[in-house]
């Protein structure tokens, strides 16, 4: 019989989500999950749901290889009848093999077939659970035993997937058998029966999400050669070191087929000027990778094939007996990265790493509105609302950051210590109409968030696919809203649940730029107590730099390479003595230099160093250039510091240049990889 394979459109989806090996779960006896005595006599108390596995495989498509035959789990005739029998089947890209890991209301497992979109066909066994009956295809019921299962991880990494209804009846091929088509059936649990075993494997990497590649023979990193931009520009291996040039988002063409576009170019995906890793037309064991313009070209496009130990294989579509590789198995940096024959080399495998912390916005799918902080404060307990997109406003800005032993992610918006401060939390905990709002990030479980894919498989290429947000503890709730105020409700799948997870790819590069420039610290300690952005104190303003506390005539150091275009004493806006540092550096995206101002001060920099009398002279990073102080209208020692982005300098012209505005400042701490000097913040 021939297969239907997956035929899929390509497309840009910029969300962050992450998949990951299923964990081991306990046996547990009791009673069923969440104690609904509704459910209790149809579930087999015997054993507990696999609530210690990770909730972001939920949402994701698997494979199910049966240990002992090599096949996989797959819908018979490729048919969406109630009732289809469920068989074993070849490998193939058919979405007949492709399965949805999903959560019931009990928190039993769910395994939802892709072959029809937007309709739910499960895999169901008889009403009793009797061991021997078959395993058919069947319409998703509101909530029941007969189609929940539960894992129990084994020793040698497969899974056996037991029965919610008989707790000692698990998934089985029928006899054992080894052949084409051979049905599924309940059979009782045998410790070391291959037939009752199953390999649970990832189909697909993610598609939207920005990956480094790093190599298992080298341990170095997929990288532009001199972060190059132009056709033909060769791809070698480089240590990592959060460089662009090692990053790359991954769509999706066809079936296994994907495109890696580099990071240093993917503003239009999909468009002029998209550049993309290409293998070359020839496609020839030993060419050298390189990076070209996209042009729908099979070089340019990638079966990525997961591997048992965790890692991928990359062979171009126009020859899949390639793979993509390190020349002569080099563990040299700057090593080519080439095209060979495929074989078992570690130097042909890939692990693919998320980039771990990037900025996002939620839009929400019903109305099209942002997720917001109210009155974008720093504070704990500022209510998250609905509103229109705002422009240059870091309220709407939401720095994801995953955390890899919980399996979670923390949402701080970057009015928040630029999305290091406090987090997105439920007021009152997880519960129906509890709001959202911030917090300080304490661990607790409502600040664990999990993003689920609508539709709910990643076989579903819809550029308007939308995601739910709940979270790692209790999936049964997600965000939603009640008038302009974001709240949790229970999970309906209405559309006003589910967010558009929007990559905010200006923020990020110029990001990734400007700690590019490698600034450094100005005083000691690194301590930050008021952040960039709206601020109440007293009055709604907004604050165009961050605060450092340092004490009385504390040393200031320049924190780049530049010169002095002006410093003196500001007696209209409460600045005390000051100073403007024009930087070597440029401005993201433009050919204007940064400046940065200081303020505060406790005397004139000319005083400290008289060498700041000039604007010729040439300031060397790291160099003594002030004392801090409360000059002004300060109202404690410390240093303000903004970063100026339209070339002014401040105060001239009875104040018709100022640096009190979004649009022409940024958050100073985009300068610095945060969590890597190790800066404390302290809430005001």
């Amino acid at each position: 019989m021939k297969k239907t394979r997956l035929k899929v459109l390509a497309f840009f989806l910029s969300v962050v989500v992450l998949s990951f090996p299923l964990e081991i779960a306990a046996r547990t006896e009791g009673t069923s999950p969440s104690g609904n005595a509704e459910f209790q006599n149809e579930y087999d108390s015997g054993i507990m749901p696999m609530s210690t596995i990770s909730t972001y495989d939920v949402g994701r498509t698997y494979r199910l290889r049966n240990r002992g035959s090599g096949m996989y789990l797959d819908v018979r005739g490729n048919s969406t009848a109630e009732g289809t029998a469920i068989q074993q089947y070849p490998e193939g890209d058919y979405l007949s093999l492709r399965w949805t890991l999903r959560f019931d209301s009990m928190g039993y497992y769910v395994f939802e077939s892709n072959l029809i979109s937007g309709n739910s066909m499960v895999i169901k066994s008889s009403y009793n659970g009797a061991v021997g009956s078959d395993v058919v295809l069947s319409y998703k019921e509101g909530s029941g035993p007969r189609q929940s299962w539960s894992l129990q991880k084994l020793s040698n990494g497969a899974y056996k997937i037991i029965s919610a209804r008989n707790s000692s009846a698990c998934l089985a091929v029928h006899e054992a058998s080894t052949l084409q088509n051979a049905g599924i059936v309940l059979a009782s649990i045998r410790n070391g029966a291959a037939e009752q075993e199953w390999y649970i494997e990832e189909t697909d990497p993610i598609v939207g999400q920005r990956y480094c590649l790093r190599n298992r023979g080298s341990g170095m990193y997929l990288d532009i050669s001199g972060n190059g931009t132009a056709n033909g520009t060769p791809v070698q291996q480089y240590p990592k070191g959060e460089y662009p040039s090692e990053h790359w988002m991954i769509s999706h063409d066809s079936g296994d087929m994907y495109v890696l576009h580099t990071d240093l170019v993917s503003a239009g995906i999909y468009s002029s000027g998209d550049m993309v890793l290409d293998g070359r037309a020839n496609c020839v064991a030993g060419a050298q990778v390189i990076i070209y313009g996209w042009s729908y070209a099979s070089e340019q496009t990638w079966r990525i094939k997961r591997q048992e130990n965790g890692t991928y294989k990359l062979s171009p579509a126009r020859n899949l007996n390639l793979a993509l590789s390190i020349e002569n198995s080099s563990t040299a940096s700057n090593a080519r990265v080439n095209l060979a024959a495929l074989g078992n080399s570690a130097f042909q495998e890939w692990y693919l790493e998320p980039v771990p912390e990037q900025i996002f916005k939620f839009r929400n799918k019903a109305n099209g509105l942002y997720m917001t902080v109210e009155r974008s404060l720093n504070a704990s307990g500022q209510q998250i609302k609905l509103k229109e997109e705002y422009q240059s406003s870091n309220a709407q800005q939401f720095r994801l950051t995953y955390n890899s032993s919980g399996r979670y992610y923390t949402a701080s918006p970057t009015c928040s210590y630029n999305g290091y401060g406090v987090v997105l939390d439920v007021r009152g905990g997880i519960g129906n109409g509890n709001s959202v709002w911030t917090y300080t990030n304490n661990g607790a479980s409502e600040e664990h968030l999990v993003f689920y894919a609508v539709p709910e498989y990643h076989s579903n290429t819809d550029p308007n696919s939308a995601y739910k947000i709940s979270f790692r503890d209790n999936p049964g709730y997600v965000m939603d809203y009640s008038g302009e105020n974001v709240v949790l409700k229970p999970d309906t799948g209405a559309e006003s649940q589910q967010w558009y997870i929007e990559y905010d790819y200006d923020y990020n590069r110029a990001e990734e730029y400007y700690q590019s420039l490698g600034f450094s610290w100005p005083v000691a300690p690194k301590r930050v107590s008021s952040a960039y952005g709206y601020r109440d104190l007293g009055s709604y303003t907004f604050h165009s730099a961050i605060d450092i506390p340092a004490a009385n005539r504390t040393a200031l150091y320049s924190v780049s390479s530049g010169r002095c275009v002006k410093h003196d004493y500001d007696p209209s806006f409460g600045c005390g003595y000051y100073a403007v540092i024009e930087t070597d550096a440029y401005v993201y995206n433009s050919n204007t230099k940064l400046r940065i101002l200081y303020q505060h001060l406790a005397e004139s920099v000319s005083s400290t160093n008289p060498n700041l009398s000039s604007s010729a002279y040439q300031i060397s990073k790291g160099e003594l250039i002030g004392r801090t102080g409360d000059t002004g209208s300060s109202g404690s020692y410390h240093l303000h510091m903004a970063l100026i982005t339209d070339g002014s300098n401040v105060f001239l012209d009875n104040g018709g240049y100022s640096t009190r505005y979004a649009w022409n400042t940024f958050d100073p701490l985009a300068l610095y990889c945060v969590n890597d000097i190790g800066l404390i913040f302290t809430q005001y």
